[in-house]
């Protein structure tokens, strides 16, 4: 796809709703596109850019990620200190769960049964049921402060922080 058209379509659609983050379904179906000014996910189809839907999330969204198997997207809400579940199939929100202080980054693991949420303020990774959203150990502290993103890399979770520091923590 050119250049030239994929910057068109970004000026035109997303002037306004300062889009911060995209995920493309597992598929390659779909895009979602983290919109934190509008407070929204906006759908697209990926092939032709057309809107699909718009879904309100909470206060400030700062990060997403799907689900392994691709039926959940999860957002997290900084200033309401949530994580938005939404249905990859009716595109609706279908939960929203308390995670810790200004939640950005999520990610979940390839099983299906862990979601990780770093929490900016309460310093921490929180570890989630992904089917329950109770927490299935005391959060993890982090080594360092305020951390910002998480990602997954088997079988260690990494966590960086504000400060542009990486730490990696081994967990089974």
């Amino acid at each position: 796809m050119p250049m030239r058209t994929t910057t068109r379509f970004c000026r035109a659609i997303f002037k306004y709703d300062s889009p911060l983050e995209v995920v493309v379904s597992h598929d390659g179906a779909r895009l979602y596109v983290l919109c934190q000014q509008s407070e929204t996910v906006r759908v697209f189809d990926a092939a032709s850019y057309a809107p699909i839907k718009t879904i309100p999330v909470g206060r400030v969204p700062r990060g997403m990620a799907l689900s392994a198997s691709g039926d959940r997207l999860y957002v997290t809400n900084s200033w309401e200190d949530t994580l938005s579940v939404i249905d990859t199939q009716t595109l609706a929100v279908v939960a929203t769960w308390n995670v810790g202080a200004e939640p950005s980054g999520v990610v979940a693991d390839r099983a299906g049964e862990r979601i990780f949420v770093a929490n900016r303020i309460s310093n921490d990774v929180a570890v989630l049921d992904a089917h329950t959203a109770w927490r299935r150990n005391a959060c993890w502290r982090t080594r360092g402060k305020l951390p910002y993103y998480v990602a997954r890399r088997e079988p260690d979770l990494l966590h960086a922080r504000l400060s542009k520091s990486i730490t990696a923590s081994h967990r089974a």
